[in-house]
């Protein structure tokens, strides 16, 4: 198998194994929190608890109790960064580090009430207590209570990792005894000097100690507290014991005044540089996507795969790391708790599917058009083809890349003696906050991997491309902008230094995307934030974090062998799919046709454009305004003789490329025709014959064919079904001629040649002749008013007198009917002749 990889990719399994060899030597064995299992493990925790609490207490040990390791993250992180990760190691190996972490052991269990007069001498450690139980919070006397009726009972106690109690409380309110006793300072300093003794208190020097009395406390009424103050670590601990007038002790607890905190020098600065780059690509991908939508350069459905899988990841996600907490605190009907159970994971799926299309539309869309091959193994995975070469090298590389990029975050971390990184908010044992927190983490990494990917790399990489940015810039660009918002990184407690480290951390990941793909890109941020949070699991063996650790490694060796099995294939690019998409083809044939149409357009334009009217002692114009690209009109002057030429103005039924097709046939035919016959009834005989012959039912063409003769004045022209021709004089008396005649191609020879009729009309000077295509009268303006015949005529008469040529004529009737139509859609082609007598 690794035979068949190409040196490129061996040199990457190198660079990818010695980052893992950095991330041992550099997290794992120098990370301060693996050595905190030199104290007592869980199992033995537990055993002092149940001793502590079972073997003082006559209570019934019915109830599960809950023991966790855990830790208070902040607090680590702000002393590490205040005193390095050297104090903090010191501090663990000797035990003292209960400030940071410590076991925490919950109990819930059952009692009798008759039972209460035994609830006494609680015992923790060497140290007797009083009752913890309210002797009178039941009310009555013991004998009056039912025997039968059992109460629930909750402790919390804190331990050290040695087994030292740190804090303690229960869920029962102590009040003061029937018959009050004196009280004073020393009174409640004497009881808690003797009951702090035996905690982990007991091992320091009070440096002072203060009485306060607590009369209204929600908590524990009618309490005193006497609190001791501590130095650990240069930090002031208080340390407060409560009871109440008894003297009975109800409360153990500490607070640190100037608790470690991290100094997040810069924190304000870079926290608002990260909102506005977010909101600003926001709002580009919305602004593209709109613009791309209207131009139908997206395609919705092509990444619905993608979509549905980043929903189940966050369904899955939510519903194990949310819904356990809601299931525990809903004290509600079991249906009730179901259907809030079922409906988080749920909205946030169908609100992740519904945000992420349009997103990932939209990107998927603008990669295609500038880099389109950075998204082919993508394409690949979304119509399931993972076992080829193309999907194996970019796992390979993608994974190498991530593990190349943990070892440098290793190698900063060990380095840098004020680094830190913590995946938990305040848990080592993430188990106690989620139901299965190897899926809750893992995936929460791959879903983020993805949308810092896409939203934050591919997205603004392919807009500012688009823009033709010059590709320094545009790296330095789109490297600024994930390193400001890189989350897998050692925290130094300074934002400027951590950008720094984010700077060396994500070129790596982002030189993937520019060399190779998205996906490398993908999985090199995936790998290297899996690689880091596992490690962290697995730096506490025997902890419940295992899992994590083991889930993640199950992920990368399942990544990697498929990444091996695919960059082994010989691909045979036949059984791959098209990675063109189906709106990208769409597109392409809508580009060819229209290319096609504007040649066609041209064509039509040619066979018009190439008339040139010149007939001896006529003014002639001619024009033909089409309503869509090419156009059904057709006009014509062609030779007869030396003083006959034959006028032709047709009109071919519908529009459009195939009105022009039969234009052009038309025309073939006439050509021909004009050199055997001299007439224009016997030329549109043998036209319609041809075209009758040739063509299918319900095609027709309406024409008029007349023959100027310059040497007499006269015109002799037939009707075949199209308009009439209109002479007019300088008395404005319009004279119609509409001689008979059927359309071309609308009858047999023997009905067409019997019913065309020849008409002559003796032209004087000054008089013009008008031929023209319907388009003209059946003109409408935004009214649906039509033009008219009548008011076309009205037009040519106003017009006349006007224009002392023929085409002056021509050009005011046209304007003049675009004025009437106040530019309304045009709906039909409009050609004229306009044929004037000059001499």
């Amino acid at each position: 198998m690794l035979s068949k990889l190409t040196s490129y990719d061996i040199y990457w399994l190198t660079g990818g194994l010695a980052g893992v060899v950095m991330l041992i030597v550099f997290f794992g064995w120098m990370h301060p929190e693996n050595k905190i299992t030199g104290g007592l493990d869980s199992k033995e925790i537990e055993e002092i608890a149940l001793d502590v609490i079972y073997s003082n207490f006559n209570l019934q040990p019915e109830k599960e109790v809950n023991t966790n390791l855990r830790k208070n993250a902040s607090r680590v992180e702000g002393f590490v960064q205040d005193s390095g990760k050297s104090r903090l190691r010191r501090a663990i190996n000797e035990h003292d580090d209960f400030l940071f972490y410590w076991w925490n052991i919950e109990l819930s269990s059952s009692f009798s009430q008759a039972g209460l007069t035994s609830f006494s001498n609680l015992q923790i450690g060497d140290q007797e207590l009083s009752s913890i139980i309210d002797r009178d919070s039941f009310g009555g006397n013991t004998s009056e209570r039912d025997s039968d009726t059992d109460q629930n009972f909750n402790l919390s106690l804190t331990l050290s990792r040695a087994g030292d109690l740190i804090t303690f409380s229960a869920d029962s309110v102590l009040v003061p005894a029937n018959t009050p006793i004196e009280q004073n300072d020393d009174f409640f300093k004497e009881r808690a000097q003797e009951f702090i003794t035996s905690t982990i208190w007991g091992n320091f020097e009070p440096i002072s100690v203060f009485v306060g009395y607590h009369t209204n406390d929600s908590d524990h009424p009618h309490t005193a507290r006497v609190k001791y103050k501590y130095l650990f670590f240069d930090k002031e601990v208080t340390a407060s014991v409560s009871m109440n007038h008894d003297r009975e002790i109800n409360r153990l607890s500490y607070t640190v005044e100037n608790d470690f905190s991290n100094r997040e020098t810069g924190q304000n600065v870079i926290s608002a540089v990260q909102g506005f780059i977010i909101f600003i690509i926001v709002i580009i991908l919305i602004g593209v996507f709109l613009r791309r939508l209207y131009l139908r350069l997206i395609d919705l459905k092509l990444v619905r795969p993608e979509s549905l899988f980043l929903a189940l990841l966050v369904a899955v996600t939510v519903f194990f790391g949310s819904v356990d907490g809601v299931y525990q605190n809903v004290e509600e009907p079991l249906l009730l708790v179901l259907f809030i159970i079922a409906l988080i994971p749920i909205g946030s799926a169908i609100g992740t599917f519904f945000l992420s299309v349009p997103a990932f539309a939209t990107i998927d869309s603008l990669a295609q058009e500038v880099w389109p091959r950075k998204k082919h193994t993508i394409t690949l995975l979304r119509h399931g083809f993972i076992k080829n070469s193309l999907v194996g090298t970019s796992l390979i590389r993608g994974i190498s890349a991530g593990l190349i990029v943990t070892g440098i975050f290793a190698f900063i971390f060990g380095v840098y003696g004020r680094a830190w990184y913590s995946v938990a908010n305040d848990d080592i044992v993430m188990s106690g906050q989620v139901l299965m927190p190897f899926l809750v983490i893992n995936f929460n990494t791959l879903i983020l991997s993805v949308v810092v990917a896409l939203l934050l790399v591919a997205f603004p990489a392919s807009w500012l491309k688009s823009k033709s940015l010059h590709p320094q810039i545009l790296w330095g660009t789109i490297l600024l902008i994930l390193a400001l918002n890189a989350n897998v990184l050692p925290d130094t407690g300074n934002s400027y230094i951590n950008f720094i480290f984010s700077v060396l951390l994500m070129a790596l990941p982002l030189y993937m995307f520019f060399k190779h793909d998205v996906l490398s890109l993908v999985v090199a941020l995936f790998i290297s934030g899996l690689s880091v949070t596992t490690t962290l699991a697995f730096i506490t063996p025997g902890t419940a974090d295992m899992p994590i650790f083991l889930t993640g490694m199950l992920m990368l060796s399942g990544l990697l062998i498929i990444g091996l099995v695919g960059a082994s294939q010989t691909d045979d690019l036949s059984s791959l799919p098209d990675l063109v998409p189906e709106y990208i083809k769409k597109m392409a044939r809508e580009q060819r046709i229209e290319k096609e149409i504007e040649l066609a357009r041209e064509v039509h334009s040619s066979f018009l454009s190439s008339a040139k009217p010149k007939i001896k002692g006529f003014d002639v114009a001619a024009n033909c305004k089409t309503a869509y690209e090419v156009g059904g009109d057709y006009y014509d002057f062609i030779p007869l003789s030396d003083s006959k030429t034959l006028v032709i103005i047709a009109d071919v039924s519908g529009k459009g490329v195939k009105a022009a097709f039969y234009m052009t046939l038309l025309k073939g035919y006439l050509q021909s025709m004009a050199e055997h016959y001299k007439q224009p009834d016997e030329i549109l005989k043998q036209a319609n014959r041809l075209f009758y012959d040739n063509s299918p039912r319900g095609t027709f063409i309406t024409a008029l064919a007349a023959v100027v003769d310059s040497e007499t004045g006269k015109i002799s022209f037939v009707r075949a079904g199209h308009d009439p021709l209109i002479v007019l004089n300088s008395s404005n008396k319009p004279t119609v001629y509409k001689p008979k005649g059927f359309a071309l191609g609308m009858a047999k020879q023997a009905v067409f040649d019997k019913h065309i009729e020849l008409e002559t009309i003796d032209m004087k000077v000054g008089e013009t002749a008008i031929l023209f295509t319907d388009g003209y009268p059946e003109s409408f303006n935004f009214s649906r008013k039509q033009l008219g015949d009548d008011g076309f005529i009205n037009i040519l008469l106003n017009k006349l007198n006007e224009s002392s040529t023929s085409i002056d004529l021509l050009n005011s009737v046209q304007q003049e009917v675009l004025r009437f139509s106040a530019h309304a859609q045009q709906h039909d082609d409009m050609t004229m002749i306009v044929i004037k007598r000059t001499n």
